[in-house]
């Protein structure tokens, strides 16, 4: 893993509460993300995380990422759209790698 993707991974983990195996899953996909991308890509993540507060990623249902998407009201719909897209990244990669037995985001 790249140090600055490292970091960022760090900068995720240390902003939600997260158990360490999805601390390590967004560490994983962060880490193919482009520097440019982070900064979205962290905002989304607090953002399902104020949405579903303590939920690990293998809990969270296509309630709680109802209650995301409507978290995100108010916002532009370029950044609505782009926060939904990056929430739908990650669980798409934590499904495909096996951490997760269904993808609910694809619901979306």
């Amino acid at each position: 893993m790249h140090a600055e993707n490292a970091t960022a991974a760090s900068a995720v983990n240390s902003m939600i509460s997260l158990d360490d195996a999805d601390q390590n899953i967004i560490a994983l996909w962060l880490a193919q993300r482009p520097l440019t991308t982070l900064r979205s890509h962290r905002l989304a993540v607090r953002y399902l995380q104020s949405a579903a507060p303590g939920i690990e990623l293998r809990n969270i249902r296509l309630p709680h990422l109802q209650a995301f998407v409507q978290s995100l009201r108010g916002m532009k719909p370029s950044s609505q759209a782009t926060s939904i897209s990056v929430i739908q990244s990650l669980f798409s990669f934590a499904y495909k790698i096996g951490y997760l037995p269904t993808n609910p985001a694809v619901l979306l």
